[in-house]
Formats: C-alpha cells, sequence, structure tokens
C-alpha cells in the first residue's frame, strides 16, 4: 500500500494518468480518509462499526449516512447478528412508507446497496434466502418488489416463475397458476429438485382435500393443458404425465380424464 502511487491530487496540467492513479488512491486504497478514535484502534473493530452504522442508516433509509459508512469501509454484506441475522440490504427492503409516501427514499436506499455489491441471496450457507422472497414474505412495499424483480437476471426470473407455477399446480391452486402464468411463467418447466417434474407431472397428483371442499385438480390440469402443457413431456426417470398419474396413485377420476383425452 505504501507503495501506491497517486497521494496527491493532481492540477489541470496533470496527465490521465495521473489522474487514475489519484482516484485509486482515494477510492481504492481510502487513503484520504481521517479516522477518530472512536471508530476504533484497529481497520477489524473500524469494519465492524462501520457496518453496524450501514446497517442503522439502511434501516432508516438515510442515503447520506450510509454513503458515509460505505466510505470508511463498511461491509455492505454485514450480518447483524443480534438483529435476527439480517443485512442492511434486508432491513432496508422493508422500510415501509409512512404518511403520504412523499419522504420514503427506501428504493434508492437499496439500490445504493446493490451498486456497492450487495448480494440478493441473503443468510448464511444453506440458510440463503433470496431478497425476493424477504420482499414478497415480510410484506415489502410493492414497488420495491417490482424493483428488486427488474433487477434479477432473466434466467433467474425464469426459474422462479418455473417453481411458482410448479408450486400452484402442486397445491391445485388455480388463482396462482394464473398469476404465474400471466407473469409468463413457462408450461414446460421442469423442476430439478423433484426430479425434472413439470407442475403438469405434479398437477395430475393433486388429492381430493379431506374437508370435501371443491377439488380443482383437473381443471389445474385443463388450464396447464390449454396453454400448451405436454402430456408426452418426460421427467428425469422418463416418466411422461401420464405414467407420472399411474405410478404416483393419482385420484381415479384424474386417470379417467387423462385417458379420454383425444390422443
Amino acid at each position: 500500500m505504501e507503495l501506491q502511487k497517486g497521494w496527491r491530487k493532481p492540477d489541470s496540467k496533470a496527465d490521465r494518468k495521473a489522474r487514475e492513479n489519484y482516484i485509486k488512491s482515494k477510492y481504492m486504497w481510502k487513503g484520504f480518509l481521517e479516522y477518530n478514535e472512536s471508530d476504533g484502534k484497529t481497520e477489524r473493530e473500524r469494519i465492524e462499526n462501520f457496518s453496524r452504522a450501514l446497517y442503522d442508516a439502511a434501516k432508516r433509509c438515510d442515503a447520506l449516512d450510509m454513503s458515509k459508512a460505505l466510505a470508511f469501509g463498511a461491509d455492505v454484506d454485514w450480518v447483524n447478528s443480534e438483529d435476527g441475522s439480517e443485512t442492511p440490504l434486508q432491513v432496508c427492503v422493508l422500510n415501509k412508507k409512512t404518511g403520504d409516501g412523499k419522504d420514503w427514499r427506501a428504493i434508492e436506499c437499496a439500490e445504493l446497496l446493490l451498486q456497492h455489491g450487495a448480494k440478493m441471496e441473503v443468510g448464511e450457507q444453506e440458510a440463503t434466502t433470496h431478497i425476493l422472497d424477504v420482499a414478497e414474505e415480510q410484506g415489502a412495499e410493492k414497488e420495491m418488489f417490482d424493483h428488486l424483480w427488474k433487477k434479477t437476471p432473466e434466467t433467474e426470473k425464469k426459474d422462479r416463475l418455473g417453481l411458482f407455477l410448479y408450486e400452484a399446480a402442486k397445491n391445485s391452486d388455480m388463482n396462482g397458476l394464473a398469476e404465474a402464468l400471466a407473469q409468463g411463467a413457462s408450461v414446460g418447466w421442469k423442476n430439478p429438485k423433484d426430479g425434472g417434474k413439470s407442475a403438469l407431472h405434479i398437477g395430475v397428483l393433486g388429492k381430493k382435500p379431506e374437508d370435501e371442499s371443491k377439488w380443482t385438480a383437473i381443471e389445474c390440469v385443463e388450464l396447464l393443458l390449454g396453454r400448451g402443457g405436454d402430456l408426452e413431456l418426460l421427467d428425469n426417470d422418463g416418466h411422461s404425465v401420464v405414467d407420472c398419474a399411474v405410478v404416483g396413485g393419482a385420484e381415479l377420476e384424474m386417470i379417467e380424464y387423462l385417458n379420454d383425452r383425444p390422443k
């Protein structure tokens, strides 16, 4: 670090290389920051203190204080073990509007964190959760969810919508199926965590409810077939949708429905 060039601010006559060195020293090496004794005696203490400051600022969506903490080396993915093991992005995403909502700055603050490299997957090891799930399950504002959705890569969107469709079919949830399809879910998407089964494969196994409420599995299958679903689609074991119904113990009415369909 002591060999790093660019510790002096270049004047108007400086060449491009000198300017680049200065910028690198200022922003990468943080060579012009002045720490107070209260910030911590070691680098590790300072990172911990500024990371906590970032977390607190993110929770109240204070972009100025967030920027200051980041400038002084805060860890953008710092986990607060004293507050549900959440990250700055998590608490920022869950910030709620107050009053008329004109002073709500959660989206700008979330974007600030994302621009500084905050991960969309939050949590530790096998307990990781996607920030979209956090937003949906914990009631984030719709505008926040929509913003995060736009930031999600297309391949990931495809998988999330496919899983959404799959789960709706598994639960014989007509409204969920309709919503997933409206958002662009692929009927042919296969669940890699369930042997490559599609929404149709799992949908035909829907059981009649014990409380004798309306059984909607056949209607769900009809909806999927009407949107291009293929009964001959194979899962990882080489089972078609009809095979899956027979092997998986589908209701008799479902098997009869599938057999009566035009070949």
